[in-house]
């Protein structure tokens, strides 16, 4: 194991960390730029392999396995989103004013990008291939990174119990994505799952379905 390397790269995700708390609370939705820009400034010293390591591994679509685990698990993850939705989770990722155009264009040009940012973040940049083939360390690590996930979730959802029943399902979908990351050695997996998600959310607090 690259020691500096993987040391190097825990510092930068400590500080995207930060950074993403702080885009949630603007709601800016740059947080992909903000990661990239850092990426390619440290690849310089650390010749850290973009493509592969941060797991943008295309060839996934190729794999029929994939679907199958795909499909399901957008069903199963979007029905719980549907069940739990009496708790007023969700209601706090979108306003229930705006029209469903501009709902629907913020979605796609601000909030996917948050999304996809995230899955660099915790599901890339946290389960690097240092971690990710290491039978002793992988599970640690994907457990800490989906703690972190949640925490910073759930600081946006209002009342005791909607915490711990949205904290619960952040929990697990995140311990879900990690494992999807190493299975499949790709972020695609998770990052398509991550964006129905979000497409579900429209449609219950926009359509009220």
């Amino acid at each position: 194991m690259n020691r500096k390397r993987t040391r190097t790269f825990l510092i930068l995700a400590i500080i995207l960390i930060a950074y993403l708390i702080k885009d949630y609370y603007n709601q800016t939705g740059i947080l992909i730029y903000f990661i990239i820009t850092t990426i390619i400034v440290l690849s310089a010293f650390t010749k850290y392999t973009l493509i592969r390591d941060l797991g943008l591994n295309f060839k996934v679509f190729k794999n029929k396995r994939f679907y199958y685990f795909l499909i399901p698990s957008i069903f199963i993850s979007n029905l719980i989103i549907y069940l739990i939705k009496d708790f007023d989770i969700v209601s706090t990722n979108y306003d229930y004013q705006e029209s469903i155009l501009k709902t629907i264009l913020i979605f796609l040009f601000v909030k996917s990008i948050r999304i996809f940012g995230e899955e660099i973040l915790f599901r890339g940049i946290l389960l690097i291939p240092e971690f990710k083939n290491s039978k002793n360390l992988f599970w640690r690590i994907n457990i800490i990174q989906a703690v972190i996930f949640t925490t910073i979730h759930i600081l946006f959802v209002e009342g005791l119990m909607n915490k711990l029943i949205f904290g619960l399902y952040a929990l697990l979908i995140s311990i879900y994505f990690g494992w999807l990351n190493r299975k499949f050695d790709s972020i695609i997996p998770s990052s398509i799952i991550h964006w129905m998600n979000g497409i579900q959310v429209i449609l219950i607090t926009q359509l009220m379905i």
